[in-house]
């Protein structure tokens, strides 16, 4: 990216991990990335503990976030928002990053990120007002779907405006140290699934070990490997319980994202049984990794996703067991951080309005 005699570099704001999430390893995965390409690049985080680490700026606390802000963008730092968009909070600061960005005439950018906000946007017109109101100002919008793309759109952002590009940086796929158990699973489990939890509904906790129950009499060692927030919580195991599948977990808690990648490599299938999504990055990780990937059809699923109907257990069982028996072949995915930085560089030396994306982007080769 060519820079002027102010522009430092890309200052993303967002989540950073721990712990482990769409859009803290997205925001991980990009500074990692322009690292790499020797872009300047720094993380305001604003997610949830303290992190420390080469480029990490602490954004915790309205009075440190505000000045950390305005001191970037006063420096000419590129803003490059990530939110879930399906919140009060998220458009909250989403109008802080496009005043600062305004103030100073630095280009502004914001990834829209959550599955939700399809669903949300008609149902709760103050936040589609909100979000219409935080987007005037920014240089650029970029939506993770197409879904999330048309509802931007059906809130009055012109298409000109928006680009749609998934939330995956596919140079970035790189499988850590498998934690140490994991050789004894893979040893005893035969098949093996695995699966990111996390407390909330959305991620289809009861409807996963409902179709596990129904694939264990079909394979007999058959078994999950289950990593993320709130595995052993007294819900989880009362699901486990009554689903009568405790005794096919394997809990792995939660992991950092490279030892996350280890254990869905070394899995016969990956399942995503999500109520609602965005552009699942765990499932393009998946697929780069040549692992099939059994996901629902709450949401667009990449070319060579197995995807089964949402909240039905018996055909995410048969989709499980058809990716078991006809594994499908390796994919591959497209990067956001070669996007992006073609983004960066015109927003820096052309008007503001950048040609969008408008199909599933070509892959990373």
């Amino acid at each position: 990216m060519q820079r002027g005699r102010n522009e430092t570099g890309v200052l993303l704001i967002g989540d950073y991990p721990p712990p482990m999430g769409g859009i803290a390893v997205h925001v991980q995965q990009l500074h990692q990335a322009f690292t790499r390409a020797h872009l300047p690049c720094k993380v305001l985080d604003i997610g949830k503990g303290v992190h420390h680490g080469p480029g990490i700026v602490d954004g915790h606390g309205y009075g440190h976030f505000g000045r950390e802000l305005l001191r970037h963008a006063r420096d000419a730092w590129l803003l490059h928002l990530h939110t879930s968009g399906n919140n009060v909070r998220a458009w909250t600061v989403a109008m802080s990053v496009s005043v600062a960005g305004q103030m100073f005439a630095t280009p502004t950018v914001i990834t829209v990120h959550s599955g939700l906000v399809p669903q949300r946007f008609p149902r709760d017109p103050a936040l589609r007002r909100r979000a219409q109101i935080a987007l005037v100002g920014y240089s650029h919008i970029v939506a993770v779907s197409e879904p999330v793309k048309e509802a931007l759109i059906d809130a009055g952002i012109r298409p000109s405006r928006l680009s749609m590009f998934p939330a995956f940086v596919a140079s970035e796929v790189r499988p850590g140290t498998p934690p140490a158990v994991l050789a004894a699973v893979r040893q005893r489990r035969r098949p093996l699934l695995a699966a990111a939890h996390h407390p909330s509904p959305v991620y289809g906790r009861a409807l996963l070990m409902e179709a596990l129950a129904l694939l264990a009499p079909r394979f007999q060692d058959i078994g999950l490997a289950y990593f993320g927030p709130g595995t052993g919580s007294p819900e989880y195991r009362a699901d486990a319980e009554r689903f009568g599948v405790a005794h096919l977990i394997d809990d792995f808690g939660e992991i950092d994202h490279a030892q996350a990648l280890a254990v869905i490599q070394a899995a016969d299938t990956f399942v995503r049984p999500t109520s609602a999504d965005g552009d699942s990055v765990s499932v393009r990780e998946a697929l780069a990794m040549g692992v099939p990937c059994v996901a629902t059809d709450v949401a667009y699923r990449p070319p060579g996703t197995l995807v089964a109907r949402a909240g039905d257990p018996i055909d995410l069982a048969l989709r499980i067991e058809e990716a078991l028996m006809h594994r499908p072949p390796r994919t591959v995915q497209p990067d956001a951080s070669v996007f992006l930085r073609g983004l960066y560089e015109r927003l820096r030396t052309g008007p503001a309005e950048a040609p969008a994306p408008e199909s599933e982007p070509a892959p990373h080769a």
